[in-house]
C-alpha cells in the first residue's frame, strides 16, 4: 500500500509541477534572470531620463532662438527708422538750398524724384504761415490746408507713426524764420510685402 501511496504522490507531484501556478513560473523566471531584468529596467530609466533632458534642451533652445529673433527684429526696425530719418534730413537740405535760391521748379523736381525711392509714399511742402500745401506728389493735396496743423509748430525733425504710414515733419529754416515744412510719408514697414 505504501508503494501505491508513494506512486500516487509522485504522480501528483509531477502533475503539480506541470500545472504549477503561473506565479511560481514568473517568480522562477525573475529569479533566474535578475541581472537581465535589472539591466532592462536600468535601460528604460536611462532612455526616459535622456528623452526628458532632450525635451528640456529643445525647449530651452527654442526659447533662446525666439529671443534672438525678437532682438534682431527690434534692432533691424530701429536701424531702418534711423536710416529713413537720415534720408529725410539730407533730402530736406537739398530742398532748403533750392528754396533759398527761390527755385520752386527745382524743388518740385526733387520732390517728384524722391517719391520714386523705395518706401516713400508721399512728399509735401507746406507754407508754415498759411498752413497750406504748396507742393505735393499727390496733386489733389496742393493748395489745400494741411490735415494736421497742430504738428506744424516745430523746430526740429518730428516723427509721427501710424499703422499705414511713418511721417517725418521737417522744418526748413531760413536765416531767421521757418521757410517751409517738409512732410515725407513713408509706407509703414508692417504694410510692406516681402
Amino acid at each position: 500500500m505504501k508503494n501505491n501511496k508513494d506512486s500516487n504522490k509522485e504522480q501528483l507531484g509531477d502533475f503539480d509541477a506541470v500545472n504549477a501556478p503561473k506565479e511560481n513560473r514568473v517568480k522562477k523566471f525573475f529569479l533566474n534572470n535578475k541581472l537581465v531584468i535589472l539591466l532592462l529596467i536600468l535601460l528604460v530609466f536611462v532612455f526616459a531620463w535622456g528623452q526628458i533632458k532632450l525635451h528640456n534642451a529643445t525647449k530651452e533652445t527654442d526659447k533662446k532662438i525666439e529671443e534672438i529673433n525678437v532682438s534682431y527684429s527690434l534692432k533691424f526696425d530701429s536701424l531702418q527708422l534711423a536710416s529713413k530719418e537720415r534720408m529725410s534730413k539730407v533730402f530736406s537740405w537739398s530742398v532748403r538750398s533750392e528754396l533759398i535760391r527761390e527755385n520752386v521748379e527745382q524743388v518740385a523736381v526733387l520732390i517728384n524724384n524722391y517719391v520714386q525711392e523705395e518706401g516713400v509714399k508721399n512728399v509735401k511742402l507746406i507754407n508754415p504761415t498759411s498752413q497750406m500745401v504748396v507742393l505735393s506728389t499727390n496733386k489733389r493735396d496742393e493748395n489745400r490746408a494741411f490735415e494736421f496743423p497742430e504738428l506744424l509748430n516745430l523746430n526740429q525733425l518730428e516723427v509721427q507713426q501710424t499703422e499705414e504710414t511713418l511721417m517725418h515733419l521737417i522744418p526748413i529754416m531760413g536765416l531767421n524764420q521757418r521757410m517751409a515744412i517738409l512732410v515725407v510719408e513713408y509706407i509703414s514697414e508692417k504694410n510692406v510685402t516681402k
